[in-house]
């Protein structure tokens, strides 16, 4: 398979790429992808990660945020996005206006993100989500809405491996 970016070299498999920032594939800040799988070519390096790779990722993201009280801006807006909703389609999910989930998204308004029993809705929905197709990642959202909440650590988020793709703030 031939590189997208230089059209000259040709696409590597390689098992283990030790770090690269996939955060602007997911609409995060930064998340660092550490030792996963990936195609690398063999001209000028690009990196490409495989569908499979990120849906682990995402999935181990939306989990790790899922189990934290507050949630930011970007936060808001990626979990959203997993569940592959529009603003309109969630807003009337939980009862709410369009406005407010706009609100939860605005990075540049002061007070964007979620918080108390907003938070708890959109997380128990990620939950729902995952029920089906992840039931240990749902059952593991679930745990986490009884028990008091914590606030989620700083980022840059990382994601280590690809057999679990276990997500945990760096």
């Amino acid at each position: 398979m031939k590189c997208p970016k230089c059209k000259h070299g040709e696409l590597i498999e390689k098992r283990s790429i030790p770090k690269r920032d996939v955060g602007a594939l997911l609409g995060l800040p930064a998340v660092l992808l550490i030792d996963a799988p990936g195609l690398q070519c063999d001209k000028c390096g690009e990196i490409i990660t495989p569908g499979d790779v990120l849906e682990h990722v995402i999935r181990s993201l939306a989990a790790a945020m899922a189990r934290v009280s507050e949630l930011g801006p970007y936060e808001a807006r990626f979990l959203r996005k997993t569940l592959d909703l529009t603003q309109s389609e969630l807003a009337e999910k939980l009862n709410i206006s369009r406005a407010t989930v706009a609100r939860w998204e605005d990075r540049e308004q002061d007070g964007g993100g979620l918080k108390g029993a907003d938070s708890y809705a959109l997380r128990a929905l990620v939950g729902t989500h995952f029920l089906g197709t992840w039931p240990k990642t749902a059952e593991s959202i679930f745990s986490s809405l009884k028990e008091t909440p914590k606030a989620f650590p700083p980022k840059p988020y990382q994601v280590s491996g690809a057999a679990d793709c276990a997500a945990t703030p760096a």
